[in-house]
C-alpha cells in the first residue's frame, strides 16, 4: 500500500514486487510522480494540491549489472520532536543496507543557534551517556535507525535539552551500501547534515537572526511553493535559497543568483528565520527587488531641454510596448502604462522606439522641467499598459546638465587670460 501510518511511500517496493522481476519498469529509464488534485486528503478532508515531480524529483530503474553509482541522500524530512524524542526520515537514492563502519552523529549547536561550533552528543566518549532511542527495546547497541526499508531510513534520538537551541544530525560518508550492484558501492560520498530546532513555539517566539537563517526571492512568499516547512526553487518564480552571511562591519548580507528569474518582474524578499528547521515557515520581509533587463544607457548626461533622446540597451524583454521615464524615485509608481509628468520629480513616460540594432532602443523625453544638477533614475515597465508588470528601477541614472553651450574665445600664446562664456538654461 502507498499509504501507511498517515504517510505516503513512493518507493519501488510500493509500486511493484522488487523481489521478483519488476515488469512495470524499464532498465535505464527515468520515472517521476504525478498526483492529481483530490487524490490525497488530509484528516479534515482538504485536498492536497496536484503534484508533478517531472522537474524536481525522479528515479531511474537499473538492473543489477548496470548500477555503478554510489547511494546518495536524496532528501530528508523535517524532524518531529515529541517528549524529547527527535524522529525523522532520510531517503537514499536506492535500496541500501548498513555498512556498520560508522554511525549517525547528533550534535548540539547550542542556544545561540550557531553551528560553526558544536558539541558531539554521540560517538566517542559520549556514546555511553547518550544513546539512540529505539521504541520497545532497551538494547543500547541497537543501530541508530529503527527502520531501514528500501532506501528509507527512519531514526529516533533522545535530545537532552529542550530549551531553545539548534541540533544537527550528520550522516557520515560510506554509512550505507547499495544492494543491487554485483559489487556494492558505499555512500553517501560526502557528509549529509539535517538541522532542527527545539524549544520554539510558532507564533509565540522569534528566533534570533543567525547564520542559519535563509533568504530567497519569490513572486509570492506565501504561495503553495513555500506554504510548508520546506522550500524548493521554481525557475521564473523563485531564486535558489541562500544562507544569511555575517561579515565585517555589516552584520548580515545575502547574495542572490537571479539567472533563472524573469527580467522586468518584482520579487519579494522572503525569509525563513530558522532555515531548514521545522518550527517557522517562510514569510515576507516587506522588501522587494526588481530584476532589471537594462544593461546600459547612453549618453548618461543630457541637457535641461526639450526632446532629449537617449539610447537604452535592453537585450531581452524590452519591446515597443515598453514604457520608461526619468524620476527621482521609481518606487512611488505602482501602476502600469502611461505615467503623467510631475515637474520637477519625473518626466512623462514614453514608449521605446526601435533603433534598428537588436537590443537597443531610443527613449525621447522632455527634460526642460527637471532640476538641473541632479541624477534621475531610469524607470521602466516592460509590458507598458498591460497590468501584468509594473514600473521598477533599472539601477541606471541620467544626469541633467544646466549647460546649454560654451563660447570659446580666440587665445594666443602670449595673450592675457580670456573669459570662457558658459550659457546655462534659465531654470536651476
Amino acid at each position: 500500500s502507498l499509504v501507511r501510518d498517515n504517510k505516503i511511500y513512493i518507493t519501488p517496493a510500493t509500486l511493484c514486487n522488487v523481489l521478483a522481476s519488476c515488469t512495470l519498469f524499464t532498465n535505464t529509464r527515468r520515472y517521476y510522480v504525478v498526483i492529481p488534485e483530490g487524490t490525497v486528503l488530509d484528516l479534515a478532508g482538504n485536498s492536497l494540491a496536484a503534484l508533478d515531480t517531472s522537474t524536481t524529483w525522479y528515479f531511474q530503474a537499473m538492473n543489477v549489472n548496470s548500477d555503478t553509482v554510489a547511494p546518495e541522500v536524496l532528501l530528508a524530512s523535517h524532524v518531529e520532536v515529541v517528549s524529547s524524542i527527535a524522529s525523522g526520515f532520510i531517503i537514499f537514492s536506492e535500496d541500501v543496507t548498513f555498512t556498520a563502519t560508522s554511525d549517525l552523529t547528533l550534535l548540539d549547536c547550542g542556544a545561540d543557534f550557531d553551528c560553526s561550533t558544536t558539541t558531539a552528543l554521540t560517538g566517542g566518549s559520549q556514546s555511553a551517556t547518550l544513546t539512540p532511542y529505539v521504541a520497545g527495546t532497551t538494547d543500547l547497541q541497537t543501530i541508530r535507525a529503527q527502520k531501514q526499508e528500501f532506501g528509507m531510513l527512519e531514526y529516533h534520538y533522545e535530545v537532552p535539552n529542550l530549551s531553545p537551541r539548534r541540533y544537527q544530525i550528520q550522516v557520515p560518508v560510506n554509512y550505507v551500501s547499495d544492494t543491487a550492484s554485483a559489487t556494492p558501492y558505499t555512500g553517501p560520498t560526502s557528509v549529509y547534515t539535517v538541522t532542527f530546532d527545539v524549544g520554539m513555539v510558532e507564533g509565540k517566539q522569534v528566533l534570533p537572526v543567525t547564520s542559519g537563517t535563509q533568504l530567497f526571492l519569490a513572486t509570492d512568499c506565501n504561495s503553495s511553493v513555500t506554504e510548508t516547512y520546506f522550500w524548493r526553487s521554481v525557475p521564473g518564480q523563485t531564486s535558489p535559497v541562500v544562507q544569511l552571511q555575517s561579515s565585517g562591519s555589516h552584520p548580515f548580507s545575502a547574495t542572490f543568483d537571479t539567472n533563472d528569474l524573469t527580467a522586468g518582474v518584482h520579487y519579494e524578499v522572503c525569509i525563513d528565520v530558522d532555515g531548514i528547521a521545522p518550527v517557522h515557515r517562510p514569510g515576507r520581509t516587506g522588501l522587494q527587488i526588481f530584476v532589471s533587463p537594462v544593461t546600459a544607457v547612453s549618453p548618461r548626461t543630457v541637457t535641461q531641454d526639450l526632446s532629449r533622446t537617449i539610447t537604452v540597451t535592453c537585450p531581452t524583454v524590452c519591446s515597443s510596448s515598453t514604457f520608461m521615464y526619468l524620476g527621482v524615485d521609481c518606487d512611488a509608481i505602482s501602476r502600469p502604462g502611461v505615467v503623467p509628468e510631475m515637474p520637477p520629480f519625473r518626466t512623462r513616460s514614453a514608449p521605446l522606439q526601435a533603433t534598428g540594432v537588436t537590443g537597443e532602443w531610443f527613449l525621447t523625453f522632455d527634460a526642460s522641467n527637471l532640476t538641473a544638477g541632479l541624477f534621475y533614475h531610469l524607470c521602466l515597465d516592460v509590458d507598458g499598459s498591460s497590468t501584468t508588470r509594473y514600473y521598477g528601477d533599472s539601477r541606471l541614472k541620467v544626469y541633467i546638465s544646466p549647460v546649454a553651450g560654451l563660447r570659446l574665445p580666440v587665445i594666443h600664446g602670449d595673450s592675457a587670460a580670456a573669459v570662457l562664456n558658459v550659457a546655462c538654461f534659465a531654470r536651476p
